[in-house]
């Protein structure tokens, strides 16, 4: 007769092992749940900041066009007037990134320059101010890009561009019909968050679709100088202050912008943005922890801790239970 003792020990081992394998299969299950789940969130947190950072960009840069519409319809338009409009746009309250907005004009020759010009700067400026600016243009070579408004500067800001990366910017904005940007240590080497963005001005009623015409008909250039850091802590919500943000330029090789707020992440993201005709590269890292709350996770741990705990305890108050009802029977 084989001994009850024996007989029932293995079993008993072998149902404990049985929980314990199945108990940690299906935490490991969960776990692997909850790191799908907390990649899934990632990445739609992710796609959640570009897009909010492509409507927030696009907000400013209707200003440029804005602007873009008022001196095509009105092409002889006085700082005045033009001050006006921009100051009741609200830029300071609703569009902090906007450091300055220019109107640059697109001078072909001097002739030109004193057909439309020097009635606007009559309007504005005293005859000493217009017999120095005239002295200064009559030896300069033809065509000129003069930046003749600047908001919120005053007016007598006035100045020639000569810089030959912002000339060249110029010219794609032109022959593109759409906005380019430039990075502002490209020109000056001061600063890798500031943007120039040029928005070309055509005349009225022009196909500018055709870059024949776009080429022929220009009258000047919007440029808005931005502040990108700005735009990108507008584009971010409470949640994006718990994950890893970095922002590539790849024309300069530099960042951008840099919020390293956690270490040890796990989950990594590159995503390219356009601005303009050039690509950012955005890189976001983050962890599981500041997808998913940790105290969930923790309570997972614990359940299915408890679980193997409990299990393992309850095999062996079986068997004790056995032990002592034959020691009671013998």
């Amino acid at each position: 007769m084989v001994n009850q003792k024996t007989y029932k020990l293995p079993i008993i081992v072998f149902a404990t092992i049985i929980h314990v394998v199945l108990s940690i299969s299906v935490w490991g299950n969960t776990r692997e749940v909850i790191q799908n789940q907390s990649q899934e969130k990632f990445y739609n947190s992710t796609s959640e900041f570009t897009d909010n950072l492509a409507l927030k960009l696009r907000s400013y840069i209707n200003i440029g066009y804005a602007n873009r519409g008022l001196l095509t319809s009105f092409p002889k338009l006085s700082f005045e007037e033009w001050d006006r409009f921009n100051s009741s746009l609200t830029l300071v309250e609703d569009y902090p990134a906007i450091k300055e907005i220019q109107y640059i004009k697109f001078l072909e020759n001097k002739l030109e320059f004193d057909s439309n010009i020097n009635s606007i700067y009559n309007q504005n400026y005293q005859q000493s101010l217009v017999k120095e600016l005239n002295t200064k243009l009559d030896n300069i070579r033809y065509p000129i890009n003069l930046i003749l408004y600047q908001y919120p500067d005053s007016i007598t800001n006035v100045d020639i561009i000569e810089n030959k990366i912002e000339l060249e910017d110029l010219e794609k904005a032109r022959s593109l019909g759409s906005f380019v940007a430039s990075n502002e240590y490209e020109i000056s080497e001061k600063s890798y968050s500031i943007y120039n963005v040029y928005i070309p001005v055509y005349q009225k009623n022009i196909n500018i679709q055709s870059s024949t015409y776009r080429d022929a008909h220009i009258e000047g250039y919007i440029k808005l100088i931005l502040d990108f850091n700005t735009i990108i802590e507008q584009s971010m919500n409470v949640q994006f202050n718990s994950y890893n943000l970095n922002v590539l330029d790849n024309e300069i090789n530099a960042s951008i912008f840099s919020n390293n707020a956690i270490q040890n992440t796990s989950l990594s993201r590159n995503l390219d943005f356009n601005l303009g005709d050039r690509t950012l590269n955005i890189k976001m890292n983050s962890n599981i922890n500041s997808v998913i709350p940790e105290r969930f996770v923790n309570i997972v741990d614990i359940f299915f801790g408890f679980v193997i705990v409990t299990g393992i305890l309850t095999s062996l108050s079986f068997y004790y239970s056995t032990l002592k009802i034959r020691t009671l029977y013998k």
